[in-house]
């Protein structure tokens, strides 16, 4: 029967490849995880910076939302009352005319009415 030499076990041969295993282990750890690592960190912070940013962004958003509906409201109930008074003013511009034109016809009437009893006071002489 042949022997098998190709196929034997050699402790020396486990050892330097668990050796080269540990060596690249340490080499890939230095050189690649960490700054991978460093890398996903400085990502991670921007993406958390962005989100706080939109965060303060809605609220500031919100707040100004519930600041103009309140300045709307006020506007409203303040144009409701120009209305009112604009309203009432014009009534008593309109009643005040009014009665200076009753005024103004009443005197011109009482002036005609008394040129004419004068007129007619003098034809009867």
């Amino acid at each position: 029967m042949p022997t098998l030499d190709v196929i034997s076990v050699n402790i020396w041969s486990i050892l330097i490849s668990l050796c080269n295993l540990l060596i690249l282990f340490f080499i890939i750890k230095k050189f690649l995880y960490k700054p991978v690592r460093k890398m996903l960190a400085e990502r991670q912070a921007a993406v958390d910076k962005v989100y706080s940013e939109a965060d303060e962004a809605l609220r500031s958003a919100e707040q100004d939302r519930l600041t103009y509906s309140q300045k709307l409201e006020h506007a409203d109930s303040e144009c409701d009352a120009l209305l009112k008074s604009a309203k009432v003013s014009s009534l008593s511009e309109i009643v005040e005319s009014v009665l200076s034109i009753v005024v103004r016809s009443t005197a011109d009437l009482f002036a005609s009415a008394s040129s004419f009893s004068t007129t007619a006071v003098s034809w009867e002489v």
